[in-house]
C-alpha cells in the first residue's frame, strides 16, 4: 500500500518523546539546535520559510509566497488547541521539536516568518524527523519507512536528511498503537502521548493506494494505473473499539458514531488494538437508527468477536432486530454456540442460517454476514464459507428499512433482550457484497487489519 500524505497527522509533545519511540530506527525528532541549523543554512527569517513553502494555494491560503526551493514542501498544517478545537488550516505549520513545549513554526501570508518558541505540550501539532546522519548530499532525495510501513519522501537541505512531509504514524517503533484521541475533553486531560487528524478527518491526512484503488477514510476512487485489488468500497461505518473511556464509540467513517449503553469494560486486548466486553445483560452498542437500514440493498457485517461465557441463552452478537424486516448474528441456545445468522421478513417467516462448528470460548473469530439480495445469504467465520447458506433472491425487493436500532453486543431492539457476553473489536458495515477474497484479505491470516485497510 503506498500512501500520498495531504497534511499528516497532529501529535501532542508527550507522543514526540515517548520511550517507544514515534520515530524508526536511524530517525529522530529533531531538536532545537537542529531547527536552528536548518534556517540557518537557508538563509534565516523570511528567506528560509518562503523556501520551506510549498508553491501555490492548494496547501495555503491565498496569498502564499512559498518557493519551495529546499524541497521541504511544508503545508498548512493547522493545529489542535489544549481544549480540542482545531483551526488555521491552511494558514500555519508548527512542527514539534524535541526539546519541551518547543516548535517551529511558518505562517501563510505574503511576508512568512518562522519561529522557535515555547508552547503546551498538549497542543497538537504536525511533525518531521530528521536523520540521524546522512549519506546524502545537498538536494540529493531519498525515503522514510515509518513504524506501520508507511513510505515518506526524505529530502537533503545542507547537511541534514528531513522527512519532505508530515509524519502520518500511527504506531510507536515496538508496535504498539499512538492512541487517536478524538473527543475534545479526553485531548484536553491527556498527559501522554496521543495524536489526531484535523477536524478528525483522515481526508486531510492521507491517501491511500493499494493494487490501483484510491483508499481515503470517506470514499474510494479508483485509479487507472492497475486492476482494482482486494481493498474494498462502500465502507459504511466502522467501529474501531478502540475506546479506552467515555461513553461514545466512534464511526472511523465518520457518520455514525455509537452510544455504550450500560457498563461494559473498554480497553479488553483485542485483536486490532483494544476490544468492549459486555456483560450479557444490559450493556451493548447502539450505533443508531439509520446506519443499519439497505434498503433493497446488499450488505456484508464483519467483526471480531469472543464468547466470554457459554450460558444456556442467546448471546447477541450484533443486529438491527425488533420491527420487519430485520437482520441478525447471535450464537445459539442450546446448540453448542454455534453461530446462527437470521433475515426476518416477518412475524411468521424468518430465514436462518447456522455456522459449521460452535466457538470456544475465550478465542476470538472473524464473522462475516452477507446479505445478496439477488442470490444467497451466507456466513463466513474466519473467512471461510460456511456450508449453511440460504437463497433469498425471492425477497430482493423487501425494504429493509425500520426504526430498529443496530446494535453491537445485543441484536437490536433492547426489547428483545439478546444480549451478548462477548468481546468485540472493530466492527464494519459495507453496502456491498464482499468477495471471498476480500473477506480474506481483511481477515488476513487471524491478525485483521487496521483501519483504513
Amino acid at each position: 500500500m503506498v500512501c500520498t500524505i495531504e497534511y499528516g497527522a497532529l501529535y501532542n509533545w508527550y507522543a514526540t518523546t515517548d520511550v517507544r519511540n514515534i520515530a524508526a530506527d536511524g530517525w529522530h525528532v529533531p531538536t532545537n539546535m537542529e531547527w536552528t541549523t536548518l534556517i540557518t543554512f537557508l538563509g534565516g527569517g523570511t528567506d528560509a520559510a518562503a523556501a520551506l513553502k510549498e508553491v501555490g494555494d492548494t496547501y495555503w491560503n491565498t496569498g502564499n509566497d512559498g518557493t519551495n526551493t529546499s524541497g521541504f514542501n511544508a503545508r498548512g498544517s493547522a493545529l489542535r488547541d489544549t481544549d480540542g478545537t482545531f483551526y488555521d488550516l491552511k494558514s500555519y505549520i508548527e512542527l514539534w521539536s524535541a526539546d519541551e513545549g518547543y516548535d517551529f513554526g511558518i505562517q501563510w501570508d505574503t511576508s512568512p516568518t518562522w519561529n522557535l518558541s515555547g508552547n503546551d505540550s498538549k497542543l497538537g501539532f504536525a511533525l518531521r524527523l530528521i536523520k540521524d546522519s546522512t549519506s546524502l548530499s545537498h538536494g540529493e532525495t531519498g525515503s522514510y519507512t515509518g513504524n506501520d510501513g508507511k513510505v515518506y519522501n526524505t529530502v537533503c537541505i545542507g547537511t541534514q536528511e528531513w522527512l519532505s512531509e508530515n509524519l502520518a504514524e500511527t504506531k510507536y517503533r515496538d508496535g504498539t498503537n499512538i492512541p487517536n484521541v478524538t473527543d475534545n475533553t479526553e485531548w484536553a486531560a491527556l498527559t501522554t502521548g496521543a495524536m489526531c487528524y484535523y477536524d478528525n478527518d483522515i481526508d486531510n491526512s492521507i491517501i491511500c493506494i493499494y493494487e490501483g484503488i484510491c483508499l481515503n477514510a470517506k470514499y474510494i476512487k479508483f485509479c487507472t494505473e492497475t486492476t482494482p485489488g482486494p481493498i474494498v468500497p462502500d465502507l459504511k461505518a466502522y467501529w474501531a473499539l478502540n475506546e479506552l473511556v467515555g461513553s461514545t464509540a466512534y464511526d472511523s467513517v465518520g457518520l455514525y458514531n455509537g452510544s455504550i449503553v450500560g457498563t461494559p469494560t473498554l480497553g479488553s486486548p483485542g485483536i486490532i488494538n483494544y476490544a468492549i466486553d459486555f456483560d450479557g445483560s444490559g450493556d451493548y452498542l447502539n450505533c443508531g437508527s439509520t446506519v443499519g437500514d439497505i434498503g433493497t440493498g446488499d450488505i456484508t457485517i464483519i467483526g471480531w468477536v469472543s464468547l466470554l461465557s457459554s450460558v444456556n441463552t442467546y448471546n447477541g452478537i450484533f443486529g438491527n432486530q425488533g420491527s420487519y424486516p430485520s437482520y441478525q448474528m447471535h450464537f445459539g441456545n442450546g446448540l453448542d454456540d454455534f453461530f446462527i445468522a437470521r433475515l426476518n421478513i416477518n412475524y411468521s417467516t424468518t430465514l436462518e442460517i447456522t455456522s459449521n462448528g460452535g466457538a470456544v470460548v475465550g478465542t476470538f473469530y472473524f464473522v462475516t454476514l452477507v446479505l445478496d439480495r439477488d442470490g444467497l445469504m451466507k456466513m463466513y467465520i474466519n473467512a471461510i464459507e460456511q456450508m449453511d447458506t440460504v437463497d433469498i433472491s425471492a425477497y430482493s425487493g423487501l425494504d429493509i428499512t425500520n426504526t430498529n436500532t443496530f446494535n453491537v453486543g445485543n441484536i437490536g431492539s433492547a426489547l428483545w433482550g439478546y444480549y451478548g457476553h462477548i468481546r468485540a473489536d472493530s466492527f464494519g458495515i459495507f453496502t456491498k457484497v464482499l468477495s471471498l477474497s476480500e473477506i480474506q484479505y481483511l481477515y488476513n491470516s487471524g491478525l485483521g487489519r487496521e483501519y483504513p485497510f
